[in-house]
């Protein structure tokens, strides 16, 4: 590898870790859990991804077992309650009130977060996530 490479991939990724970046699965879509038998947790530690903002249909299943599964692999989690359905408001809601119970996970609305500041401060009353 040529040092002009190697200068330009430090530099992407000290910006990278400056940013807020989003690391979408889309494609593990028929999935109730986003880690289960995949690289996904590999990705994220490569990318030292600390916090997780968790959105999507089924909060009462998929999004709802991601959080449990990335709450067990020490990520901070967030799950904006304007970013989550599922096939009932009321199911909705259970399952909302589960996740900020059971895995601990932020459930601000998308507009009260600030992407910036989460990516910039560091965790607050959590361990630093673990290396595999």
């Amino acid at each position: 590898m040529s040092g002009t490479n190697r200068a330009r991939r430090e530099a992407e990724r000290k910006n990278a870790c400056q940013e807020p970046r989003r690391v979408s699965r889309g494609a593990a879509a028929d999935r109730l859990d986003q880690f289960f038998s995949t690289t996904l947790d590999t990705l994220l530690e490569y990318l030292q991804v600390e916090r997780l903002i968790l959105t999507g249909l089924s909060a009462d299943m998929c999004v709802l077992i991601t959080a449990v599964d990335a709450h067990m692999r020490d990520f901070e989690i967030y799950a904006p309650r304007d970013c989550t359905a599922s096939i009932s408001p009321a199911a909705t809601r259970a399952a909302l009130q589960y996740m900020m119970r059971v895995p601990d996970a932020n459930t601000t609305p998308s507009a009260k977060l600030d992407l910036r500041k989460l990516a910039a401060r560091p965790r607050q009353g959590k361990k630093k996530r673990k290396k595999s």
